[in-house]
């Protein structure tokens, strides 16, 4: 498996009343977001799962503790 090429943390910076939109904004989002109980029987591509997996696999952790 290839290990991938990191690169400098790049990001604009906001205004407050930019921040604020977005935070209201994702604020709204999450409010109105909804827990899925029942699951397609569609078939997935495995590499379409490893690559989720792989991603997940990556994310940070509370003190690193993956």
């Amino acid at each position: 498996m290839q290990q991938p090429a990191f690169r400098p943390l790049a990001f604009e910076t906001l205004g407050e009343t930019a921040m604020r939109a977005r935070g209201e904004a994702f604020r709204r989002d999450m409010a109105s977001r909804r827990t899925v109980r029942d699951f397609s029987d569609t078939p997935v591509p495995r590499d379409i799962v490893e690559t989720a997996v792989m991603t997940a696999a990556g994310a940070p952790s509370g003190a690193n503790q993956q």
